[in-house]
């Protein structure tokens, strides 16, 4: 049976963000997800959840998307930059009992060679899969077709995605399909 859960990123922006929380579950539902849980403490956050009966289902490894930064997984030269932002991740994850985190693989860079990007991407996801080990959390990436911005994505398409997974090959790594 499918289960949905509102992105709080896209939903209830009437609202202000704590308050969006309660509207899901006014609304009957039991999950939700959303881009940035950083922005929240994570004792904050948990509390959130906890006292709207809400399970945290999808949330990115920080990233400045106001910067036009869409993640640093893909990203060559910055990994170190990249494992910061994990270890930040995985500590929410663990504290406030994530269901997933998204790994942005982020624009693909200017004349940048993109094999050599999704090498990166492989080497990063290593990385979080490494350190998630033991934890009952999904990896994840999400392609993101070109169409939707004026710029390419590392991963544009499910083949790059899936190549990326076989690569890696890591049991905690899943692809996302986000119609």
């Amino acid at each position: 049976m499918a289960r949905f859960c509102p992105n709080l990123y896209h939903q209830f922006t009437e609202l202000p963000l704590r308050e969006r929380f309660a509207a899901a579950a006014r609304l009957g539902f039991d999950a939700i997800e959303f881009h940035f849980p950083h922005q929240i403490p994570k004792d904050e956050l948990r509390v959130l959840l906890r006292d709207n009966g809400l399970r945290f289902i999808y949330g990115v490894v920080p990233v400045d998307w106001s910067k036009g930064e869409f993640g640093l997984g893909g990203q060559p030269g910055r990994e170190d930059e990249f494992r910061r932002a994990a270890d930040l991740a995985l500590e929410y994850a663990v504290h406030c009992d994530f269901w997933s985190i998204q790994v942005g693989h982020g624009r693909l860079p200017d004349g940048a060679d993109r094999q050599h990007c999704m090498d990166t991407l492989a080497r990063n996801l290593d990385y979080i899969c490494t350190q998630a080990k033991g934890l009952d959390l999904w990896v994840v990436i999400e392609p993101v077709t070109s169409a939707r911005h004026n710029f390419p994505y590392v991963l544009s398409t499910m083949a790059q995605g899936a190549a990326v997974l076989r690569a890696v090959d890591q049991p905690r790594l899943r692809l996302v399909y986000d119609t």
